[in-house]
């Protein structure tokens, strides 16, 4: 199959459309501003999105294999879930798997929550990774270096902070059972959608 990048944003894109409150429309931007940034590979608009000191949790192994952090990084790892705490930390996440593509995926987001506080999306994740993350999760697969494609429901939460409007944190929810078969899904770089045109700014009224 070919990635749809533009699928993570498509339906905030058309919610975009139709919302009529401010605070909601910001708040709806400022996340397609987040997640385009993030998939054109601009980490400073990304950064700018969060609070001064951000935090992004990711759990049930979604960066496994997929960041690995500096020494002395504040990254925080339990049995299921890892925790990037502050902007040198976060920054060093970001421009890792930014520059990897490793943000580079589709998501055919079924549900979605706008609310002052919070926005959510969730849905069926189709998301690269790496042969060696793979085996990094148990996984036998014949080339470390290639590429392979995880399957499964993901829910990804963006809380607001009330005074600035910036996103406090991002939390990620990843399917178990989403690297499951993936060495059997080998992909290449034609398999991406090309020419994934970054939006800097929008106009909220």
């Amino acid at each position: 199959m070919k990635l749809d990048l533009k699928s993570n944003t498509r339906m905030l894109r058309e919610r975009l459309k139709t919302e009529k409150n401010a605070l909601l429309r910001k708040n709806i931007s400022t996340v397609i501003r987040h997640i385009e940034s993030e998939i054109a590979n601009d980490v400073d608009m990304t950064m700018s999105t969060l609070v001064a000191e951000p935090s992004i949790r990711s759990y049930f192994s979604s960066l496994a294999g997929r960041y690995e952090p500096n020494q002395g990084s504040q990254v925080r790892e339990h049995e299921s879930y890892m925790s990037v705490d502050g902007a040198v930390a976060v920054r060093g996440m970001y421009e890792m798997v930014c520059e990897k593509k490793l943000v580079w995926s589709h998501f055919d987001v079924h549900n979605l929550v706008v609310d002052t506080h919070c926005i959510v999306q969730s849905g069926l994740f189709h998301v690269p990774t790496t042969g060696a993350a793979l085996k990094e999760l148990g996984r036998s697969v014949d080339d470390e270096a290639a590429y392979y494609l995880g399957i499964g429901n993901f829910v990804v939460m963006f809380p607001f902070d009330e005074k600035s409007g910036l996103l406090l944190r991002e939390d990620i929810y990843v399917d178990p059972a989403t690297y499951q078969g993936a060495e059997k899904r080998k992909i290449k770089q034609g398999d991406y959608s090309p020419n994934y045109e970054k939006i800097v700014e929008l106009a909220v009224e």
